[in-house]
């Protein structure tokens, strides 16, 4: 299955989380129009088999789509260490969410989790991009890669 992150009338993320669980032996190709490295772990994170940006050529959209109809995965490299300040997948989850706009009670409630968890891993996420705020993490983050306007 190719899935678009960004659908009309639909959150990527939130589909990954509806269809896997049904079918767990489906392989699901994310396309994205940006591979930021919160976005590529939070596809991993909810099971996708592969990640690819929809500027990919088509030899490797096809390459891609052969490796994860066969079993494979497909992610785009790792980034060089550091680059994505040190954050931890949840952390990076907490960041895409912060993105978006989200209150600690929309963040807890997205994530499964209490406010005082939420306080505690933006906590780590000011310290670790060196920042006091919200605001500010956000335009860190965008700064440094982690998150994509588009």
């Amino acid at each position: 299955v190719l899935l678009d992150l960004r659908m009309p009338g639909g959150d990527g993320f939130a589909a990954l989380e509806r269809i896997l669980p049904r079918w767990p032996a489906l392989r699901i190709l994310v396309l994205s129009a940006s591979a930021t490295v919160a976005e590529v772990a939070l596809a991993r994170r909810h099971g996708a088999a592969g990640y690819l940006s929809k500027s990919a050529d088509r030899a490797t959209l096809l390459r891609a789509i052969h490796a994860v109809a066969a079993g494979g995965a497909c992610f785009p490299p790792e980034p060089d260490r550091g680059t994505d300040a040190g954050l931890s997948a949840r952390e990076l989850e907490v960041l895409h969410h912060l993105g978006r706009g989200l209150s600690n009670d929309d963040l807890g409630r997205a994530l499964g989790v209490s406010g005082e968890t939420i306080k505690s891993h933006l906590k780590a996420v000011f310290s670790k991009l060196g920042v006091a705020g919200r605001a500010e993490a956000v335009a860190r983050a965008y700064d440094l890669g982690l998150l994509s306007s588009h």
